[in-house]
């Protein structure tokens, strides 16, 4: 069984893609298995998304967004500078309220509240972070923890901002209502969706664009092709995350297995039952195919049972020493915290995901000397 990444699977893959269009795509290049697990941010193809903001998914990204706040705060004390310019200089907004945007937002506010004003308090204050959602802020938690979360990072500072951008320009956010908003640095947290490698495979594909999956997530592929064709989004544009993505009567009688291919995560769904895109969703299922390979591997033929996701809670810091859990399945009995008691679990867990000890060592002593000592200003 043979895994790639995103950037392997697109150069490798698609130079012979279509070398035999009448096979099933993966035979192209004689390997017998493949898993496929690719996904990118989602930017709905809104105008100046990919240009003008920064995604918040890897070391590389957290570096381009310090370095850009840090650029922007030195631009900001030109004594020659307009007092419009300075303001939209200091201003950063946060698009998308999930817990990576909410915790984003609180923890710049708690680094601005806590070693920005030491270093510059007049500055400091004058430094804006606007948390943009076109529904709720933490929409996956209870209403009673949504408002507590609204709460608190009001009283840290983030405003919160109840619309969708339709546009972004080099400085000015457009608001499908009308407002702009200017803005230094843009941070675009608005979840993950297709690449336009997962959207360019021959393969069956969900309203909103993630490879369609059987329950034993082997990948679909339409028995008649020609009538698909056009039906389905082509590229990562064409995905529209406001449609209903859970079908129950697509018809399983369009479909078939591909053979010998499997997609997981955030790239894939079940038609019948969508399962949203979260790192737990994706853990849980590569654990329940490396069970599913070896048995197979044992023996070809035995029977595989479909796979069983087990939701086991939803975590969020908001900044400062507070943080929410929500333990359990939605609509169902659950356990709910919030306040410093859930901060301090939600760090516990944390550190439960780091690997081996010394990442664990290093991630604690960092923590004890932020806590003594404050953040590093040196670069600022």
């Amino acid at each position: 069984m043979h895994a790639f990444a995103e950037c392997s699977l697109h150069h490798v893959c698609m130079s012979c893609c279509y070398v035999s269009p009448e096979q099933a795509y993966l035979r192209c290049i004689a390997f017998a298995e493949f898993m496929l697990v690719a996904a990118q941010g989602s930017t709905f193809g809104i105008p100046g998304v990919e240009k003008y903001s920064h995604p918040l998914r890897d070391i590389h990204d957290a570096n381009a967004i310090r370095n850009n706040l840090i650029a922007n705060w030195s631009k900001a004390n030109t004594p020659t500078r307009s007092s419009p310019e300075r303001e939209r200089l200091l201003s950063v907004i946060v698009v998308g309220g999930g817990p990576t945007g909410v915790e984003f937002a609180g923890e710049l506010c708690d680094f601005i509240n806590k070693d920005l004003r030491r270093l510059d308090p007049e500055r400091a204050a004058e430094m804006k972070v606007t948390l943009i959602e076109a529904q709720q802020v933490l929409g996956t938690f209870d209403a009673p923890l949504r408002e507590y979360a609204a709460n608190k990072l009001n009283k840290q500072g983030v405003h919160l901002v109840q619309g969708m951008v339709k546009e972004l320009t080099a400085d000015e956010a457009h608001l499908s209502n009308g407002d702009v908003l200017p803005y230094g640095l843009a941070v675009w947290s608005t979840g993950v969706g297709p690449t336009s490698f997962t959207t360019g495979l021959p393969f069956a594909k969900t309203a909103r664009g993630r490879i369609a999956v059987d329950g034993e997530m082997r990948v679909l592929q339409h028995i008649d092709p020609e009538k698909a064709q056009g039906t389905e989004v082509q590229k990562p544009s064409d995905v529209k995350m406001d449609v209903e993505e859970h079908d129950t009567g697509h018809g399983k009688e369009k479909y078939q297995q591909v053979d010998s291919c499997w997609a997981l995560g955030d790239c894939s769904a079940n038609m019948e039952l969508p399962l949203p895109a979260l790192a737990q969703v994706a853990e849980q299922q590569g654990k329940y195919l490396a069970k599913a390979f070896n048995k197979l591997a044992k023996d070809p033929s035995a029977k595989i049972e479909p796979f069983n996701y087990k939701h086991m809670g939803s975590m969020a810091s908001i900044g400062g020493n507070d943080a929410l859990i929500q333990l359990g399945e939605q609509g169902k009995s659950h356990i709910s915290m919030k306040g410093l008691k859930s901060y301090i679990a939600w760090r516990s867990a944390y550190l439960t995901r780091l690997g081996n000890a010394q990442n664990r060592f290093y991630v604690i002593v960092n923590w004890l000397t932020t806590r003594v000592f404050g953040r590093d200003m040196s670069r600022w």
